[in-house]
């Protein structure tokens, strides 16, 4: 998308299509003009494309204090916890958590997992000393998210 002011032809009037899927972004293609009104003299306009990473239209960030996110009671059907996350400046850590999300399961605390460093669109949360999380199958948990200088856009477990 064109930078606001200077030169720019898509800051009055924007028409967009919905996104198409191109590997692992989305991709937009808008037509934009740069008066509300083609009646004005300057009338310019074109098509353009902006794109954003799958997942990407929005994520739960962290500054170098960093934070924390922690989901509701997740009903646990699956083996392997996913991460569409960008950690390329910091790092993020995940701990599971009974139903309640006061008490962190045995084993599963934010202190085991490899913290997730770097930009990843399909990253595998794993804990030390453990192959999946088959073990928590049928369990209703939470889990909760510990994020420094890091953003993330999605989570989601595979069988």
């Amino acid at each position: 998308m064109s930078e606001i002011g200077g030169g720019a032809i898509d800051t009055g009037q924007l028409l967009a299509t919905p996104p198409i899927r191109m590997g692992d972004e989305l991709w937009f293609y808008y037509g934009g003009i740069n008066h509300r009104f083609t009646q004005k003299e300057g009338y310019r306009g074109g098509i353009h494309l902006a794109r954003l990473r799958r997942d990407g239209f929005a994520s739960f960030r962290s500054d170098d204090r960093g934070g924390f996110v922690e989901t509701r009671e997740v009903l646990f059907e699956g083996k392997h916890l996913f991460l569409n996350a960008n950690a390329a400046q910091g790092d993020i850590r995940v701990e599971i958590l009974e139903r309640r999300g006061r008490t962190v399961l045995e084993g599963w605390s934010r202190e085991l997992p490899h913290p997730l460093l770097g930009d990843h669109l399909q990253a595998e949360v794993k804990w030390q000393e453990k192959k999946d999380l088959e073990a928590l199958q049928g369990q209703t948990l939470r889990f909760r998210f510990h994020l420094k200088n890091a953003d993330l856009y999605s989570f989601w477990i595979e069988p």
